[in-house]
């Protein structure tokens, strides 16, 4: 599972591979242990779309709460909105990492400058969203269960959130 986000600067990022000038490493294999290739789902973020109405938190945690409850904590998306642009960023859960950033870094999204913490999708232990309420389990994002069919892309109105195919390396299954 992958996202893809672009921002009004004119590029399309791939979450965990590049944004801007700065690099996040990618799964690697040695020769012996060939990739295969395969169509993978991957939701697509616009920031240039995305109006901060956050449809998609009460979605994705309708659709991982029991007895038709909302429960917010529950949301493996959540929006962040800079106060001083209006801009509004929605980030997806990732894969968990008990380590801490060791590195600030900066992206540039249309003229401005935002730390990449904020857009980071690492649950980890500087950041306070993305676990279990009461277990403090990390939460991923499972894209709605198999076959993909994330309710945050269905109840986004603005069109901000897509589900797509892209071709990718994939390990082999055993």
């Amino acid at each position: 599972m992958g996202y893809q986000w672009s921002a009004n600067c004119g590029e399309t990022k791939t979450a965990g591979i590049i944004i801007k000038d700065i690099s996040f490493p990618k799964n690697t294999k040695t020769e012996e242990e060939p990739l295969m290739k395969a169509m993978v789902k991957k939701i697509q973020i616009d920031f240039d779309k995305c109006t901060g109405c956050r449809h998609c938190e009460t979605a994705c945690a309708l659709a991982h709460t029991e007895h038709n409850s909302v429960n917010p904590y529950q949301s493996r998306i959540k929006v962040f909105v800079d106060l001083d642009t209006g801009c509004s960023f929605p980030v997806i859960a990732g894969p968990y990492t008990d380590a801490k950033c060791t590195s600030r870094n900066f992206a540039i999204i249309g003229g401005q400058k935002f730390n990449t913490c904020m857009l980071c999708r690492a649950s980890c232990p500087e950041k306070p969203f993305f676990f279990e309420p009461g277990t403090e389990i990390p939460l991923k994002c499972d894209l709605c269960g198999e076959p993909p069919d994330p309710s945050c892309v269905k109840w986004c109105t603005s069109n901000a959130l897509t589900l797509i195919e892209v071709e990718e390396d994939v390990e082999e299954q055993v």
